[in-house]
């Protein structure tokens, strides 16, 4: 490959990583030969065309949260999570969590079933990738739990069932070490303790290493100058490769797809035109523009130029999932979890993603981790202040109130 003049990259270049075995309603092959359907599970294509739905509208909601942060979401770690949850809920509850992940005309068994074979299917579908998928509950020995709630998230999901006793601090070691075993190291914890109302944990945690099926040469990674939402430069190492690729181009952006592997999975790397607001670009991108982009790319020869990354993300996702329309399950006067526990007052107090990247010349490596919370509203007579933001703290004498020193602490210090 001959050598690249240096010149600034494009601000916007937009990641997403999909898994390209079929788009919104993208006629391609089924991922398993099935001629006669299954009525007791969605089309796969419906299927599909709900997570991705799912998917767009969860990173748009993320985008307008932080749009100016680097940002990597598995909105397929998100709704398989949701998904175990889905077994837990009834009556508006349950509706409003199945309409989020837009499976509203389906009926729970169809739901479960698919995503066990969708499940099975994506782990298997490629020997030379590593994509792994794991689940477990995790729930107070203090807690009533309904058996049958167990079993089907067991059975569908293959969740590893765990009673633990929440009050030890030693179990929040244990459920960080099975988020570390599960995507190998990538993401060491989710949790940093346990709050008392706190009685159960779902988590859902996937794991992808792939390597390029044409390698980017280290030898052409250059210096480069990658221009930012602000118009700034901010240095990069930029890799290089030239190859036959399928390719999009239109006066709003390119689209380029890097196969893994024997080119089941890819990665699609969309950079907007450089005349194109980055923000009204993601907020418009949806399921008829990706699989337009998809059906439109011819293979063409051409040189992709693509910058190392390595990031984390974590987010608390509470509140995008109530605007997305699931607000009973976070209210603990209207949540109903009847077929999880027999219990009263049972809620979901914390939704929070915590993901890992990184794309070097050789390949991708990328874990996700979705934990969803239940507690209970706490006894009025307990009370819980954390100081994670900066505080003032007073040191004096009770019985004469002499105060012997008075500080503020705006930022750690060892």
């Amino acid at each position: 490959m001959h050598k690249l003049k240096r010149n600034k990259m494009k601000s916007a270049i937009y990641l997403l990583f999909a898994l390209l075995l079929a788009g919104c309603t993208y006629d391609k092959q089924p991922l398993v030969s099935n001629p006669q359907p299954d009525p007791s599970q969605l089309p796969e294509s419906q299927f599909v065309a709900s997570n991705n739905n799912f998917a767009f509208k969860l990173f748009q909601a993320v985008h307008r949260a932080r749009p100016d942060s680097n940002i990597f979401i598995s909105p397929f770690s998100v709704s398989m999570a949701l998904g175990m949850t889905l077994n837990g809920a009834d009556s508006t509850t349950f509706e409003q969590i199945r309409s989020v992940l837009g499976f509203e005309n389906y009926d729970l068994q169809a739901i479960n079933h698919t995503y066990q074979n969708y499940f099975t299917q994506l782990t298997g579908i490629d020997e030379k990738v590593v994509f792994e998928i794991a689940n477990s509950i995790w729930y107070a020995r203090s807690f009533a739990v309904l058996p049958s709630f167990l079993d089907v998230n067991h059975q569908f999901f293959n969740a590893q069932v765990y009673q633990a006793d929440f009050a030890n601090p030693q179990t929040v070691n244990l459920i960080n070490n099975w988020v570390a075993e599960k995507t190998r190291g990538k993401i060491s914890s989710i949790i940093s303790y346990i709050p008392r109302e706190a009685l159960m944990y779902l988590i859902n945690a996937i794991y992808f290493k792939g390597n390029w099926t044409y390698t980017f040469d280290p030898k052409f990674t250059q210096d480069w100058d990658f221009e930012t939402l602000k118009e700034a430069q901010a240095p990069c190492k930029m890799m290089f490769v030239t190859k036959k690729f399928p390719h999009y181009v239109s006066e709003r952006l390119q689209m380029v797809q890097l196969p893994y592997g024997n080119g089941h999975f890819n990665m699609a790397v969309i950079v907007p035109g450089k005349a194109i607001d980055f923000s009204d670009f993601v907020d418009s991108f949806n399921c008829s523009d990706w699989q337009s982009w998809l059906k439109g790319s011819q293979i063409d020869s051409g040189t992709v130029g693509l910058p190392r990354i390595k990031m984390g993300f974590s987010m608390v996702l509470n509140d995008l999932l109530k605007q997305m329309g699931m607000t009973d399950a976070f209210n603990p006067l209207k949540a109903n979890f009847d077929r999880l526990s027999p219990e009263k007052g049972v809620f979901i107090n914390v939704v929070k993603h915590k993901t890992f990247l990184e794309v070097n010349e050789q390949g991708t490596e990328a874990a996700g981790v979705t934990l969803v919370g239940f507690g209970r509203t706490a006894n009025s007579d307990f009370f819980e202040m954390i100081a994670q933001r900066p505080f003032l703290f007073v040191i004096f004498e009770k019985d004469s109130g002499a105060i012997l020193f008075m500080g503020q602490m705006v930022k750690p210090e060892e």
